[in-house]
């Protein structure tokens, strides 16, 4: 008896990562009091580049759709948290 091992295509892996992403990321910011925003966002984008990609590759236009939004909401959040931090943030828009 042969053991014949099957195997999922790189876009499955990305949406299960991309959810192991968003689920790990949502835990940290509920249980750790003071979070790294930082790390958060990089969580954040990393999962919607991933389920950008399983939802081009299933051709889903409203995961798509929604995943560019919140890419868009992620580099917002990079720039606030990361690039520009709260002082140059709050000069700008505040």
């Amino acid at each position: 008896m042969t053991t014949r091992k099957i195997s999922a295509p790189s876009w499955i892996w990305a949406g299960r990562a991309g959810s192991a992403f968003t689920i790990g990321a949502a835990l940290i910011l509920a249980l750790v009091h003071d979070p790294s925003m930082r790390g958060l966002f990089v969580a954040w984008t990393l999962s919607n580049a991933l389920w950008l990609w399983y939802g081009l590759k299933i051709n889903s236009g409203s995961l798509v759709s929604a995943q560019v939004v919140f890419l868009v909401i992620d580099v917002v959040g990079i720039t606030h948290y990361w690039i520009l931090g709260n002082s140059a943030w709050l000069k700008l828009f505040g």
